[in-house]
């Protein structure tokens, strides 16, 4: 019963995958078009004072885009529409529903406008602890000028969001949002000089993983699980006391396996976990790359 429902579950999530990305096409060839037709605040400022155009001015709302999700079983639009804010989990995931709403037969409706953009992350290596936030900000700056040098001072935007700990005890990788273009800029470098450090840098994913249950759309603080996860066999204990990891046997995903999928052997915390890419699109959907 309970394999029943994650299978369901996988269906809804892979369905609603599917009509983010469709979307994220329209909004990147929405956006591609206006770029190509953008005025200055002076020019339409001319153009409604103009007598010519008074009174043709007219309201514009944002399109928005449809997902309907239907149960092939004998559950209730109800209970379809519990399942969906289960597995979306939008209050941690940021994924912004403007709608929702159920239909006749089993159906529920799920609307979304454009999205606001927002801006990319990016994660620096293993960053001396000593470091305050407005020192690494300053040091990104001014050290890699030269990556910075086509770009308007203004587009130079890093704010650090959060830090996490990283294997030496004396350093951490933290975690930056940034413009567009500088987001291009540093994914591009690949490292950077933070004070007397070269680092690497790379691109982060705003997709949030539990480090207890290792499941997507949440952290710790809300997990309902009581015992850890491990990210080598998927076990109810650490990655440091599993027998398996100790002995040599290749990882199995526990993402996967509840996934039933059978990709080559990774561990939960692989990048390239397929079921990962799959919730990876949700979080990235707003979120602007140059």
């Amino acid at each position: 019963m309970e394999e029943h429902a994650k299978n369901k579950d996988e269906v809804i999530l892979t369905e609603i995958t599917k009509k983010l990305e469709e979307k994220e096409k329209k909004d990147t060839e929405r956006q591609e078009s206006l770029e190509t037709k953008l005025r200055t605040y002076a020019a339409v400022t001319k153009e409604n004072l103009n007598p010519k155009h008074a009174g043709a001015a007219t309201l514009k709302t944002q399109e928005m885009h449809s997902i309907i999700i239907k149960s092939t079983g004998t559950e209730t639009s109800e209970k379809i529409l519990e399942r969906i804010r289960n597995t979306v989990d939008a209050k941690n995931t940021g994924l912004n529903v403007d709608k929702i709403r159920k239909a006749k037969d089993q159906k529920v409706v799920i609307g979304l406008e454009t999205a606001t953009t927002k801006d990319p992350l990016v994660v620096l290596r293993d960053v001396i602890k000593s470091h305050t936030d407005e020192d690494v900000v300053s040091a990104l700056k001014n050290q890699n000028r030269n990556l910075f040098k086509d770009l308007r001072e203004e587009e130079v935007r890093a704010e650090i969001k959060y830090r996490r700990r990283a294997r030496n005890p004396h350093t951490e990788n933290i975690i930056l949002q940034v413009s567009p273009r500088v987001w291009k800029i540093l994914t591009e470098a690949r490292k950077v000089h933070i004070d007397l450090q070269r680092v690497l840098v790379q691109d982060q994913s705003p997709l949030m993983q539990c480090s207890m249950c290792l499941g997507y759309g949440h952290g710790r603080k809300h997990c309902k699980e009581a015992d850890p996860t491990c990210s080598h066999c998927g076990g109810s204990h650490l990655k440091t006391d599993c027998p398996d990891h100790s002995a040599g046997v290749p990882p199995v995903c526990v993402n996967c396996r509840k996934a039933k999928t059978s990709p080559d052997a990774h561990n939960a915390f692989d990048i390239e976990c397929p079921v990962r890419k799959r919730w990876d699109i949700l979080p990235r959907s707003p979120v602007a790359y140059c």
